[in-house]
């Protein structure tokens, strides 16, 4: 297999990786929406409230996690565009190999803050709903 189609598979797999993080952020970006929009749970008092602020930080790493998929797409569809150029190509193929695989980790690292964010406002919701004493009502 000559370098040009090893590139270009490298690429691919990068795009594959990359879709399947899109996947997992976008249904990990939809519940945590779902959980602030919801109206069958039990409102909690404005401090625990308050919490719910990590959302805001944890969308926004989400975003960037998707924004990275998409340039990872585009790089992939820039590698299978290129042309036979010999050393030209190549050399335009490990570039564009380079850049995808510096945003796959850029990808995965926001996607992990994403993660970490989102397990600590779950662990301090769950702590507190635990040991709180209130008995709640549901609001409307």
């Amino acid at each position: 297999m000559e370098d040009s189609q090893v590139l270009l598979s490298h690429i691919k797999s990068l795009s594959d990786v990359s879709s399947s993080m899109l996947t997992w952020a976008l249904s990990i970006l939809g519940g945590s929406l779902l959980v602030i929009v919801n109206s069958a749970y039990y409102r909690p008092p404005l401090k625990v409230r308050l919490l719910y602020l990590v959302f805001v930080p944890a969308w926004v790493f989400g975003f960037l996690s998707i924004y990275q998929s998409n340039l990872i797409s585009r790089r992939l569809a820039a590698a299978f565009l290129q042309g036979k150029g010999g050393e030209k190509q190549l050399d335009r193929l490990e570039k564009i190999a380079a850049k995808a695989n510096s945003e796959l980790g850029n990808q995965i690292l926001f996607f992990q803050i994403m993660l970490i964010l989102l397990a600590v406002w779950l662990t301090i919701y769950i702590i507190w709903w635990v040991f709180t004493k209130q008995e709640f009502s549901k609001q409307p």
